[in-house]
């Protein structure tokens, strides 16, 4: 028996006439053949099969904690607060306080210190204005989403 492809299709051979034909079959009345001369390597085949993907099919998101590591997710969570408070169109002199609020965060965030930033946050005053509890409820999930692997 023939291992699946990555798209956990059922992958059956036949040989005929000199060619080794390749069936990928999904369960669901979507097939696909390849042919190759008799005693082709299977890492040709299978590559030649991963390269078809079904119909319809999309492929999975990659998560945030599998393509960033600590710094440049720190970075991601500057870029993301920094694009939430530009949607605010705060005066400078609030642009000042909330930088000055937040500049022990932003270090420990572009530092890649997730771990003590996530135990931290929640100390960051919340004065309804600049900062409001929805806010640190945003990226309290944000960040523990990151840690725990689920974005």
């Amino acid at each position: 028996m023939l291992p699946n492809d990555k798209f956990g299709r059922t992958v059956t051979m036949i040989t005929q006439n000199g060619q080794d034909v390749y069936t990928a079959d999904d369960g669901q009345g979507h097939t696909i053949q390849v042919s190759f001369p008799s005693g082709t390597d299977q890492a040709k085949v299978y590559n030649s099969l991963n390269g078809q993907a079904p119909p319809g099919y999309t492929p999975p998101v990659a998560k945030l904690s599998d393509t960033l590591d600590n710094k440049a997710f720190g970075q991601y969570i500057i870029d993301q607060f920094n694009s939430a408070h530009g949607a605010q169109n705060l005066t400078p002199d609030q642009n000042f306080q909330v930088t000055q609020l937040l500049e022990p965060f932003f270090i420990l965030a572009q530092a890649g210190d997730i771990i003590t930033l996530s135990a931290e946050i929640s100390k960051i005053p919340v004065d309804g204005v600049l900062i409001t509890q929805g806010l640190i409820d945003q990226f309290t999930a944000l960040i523990n989403g990151y840690l725990n692997g689920s974005l």
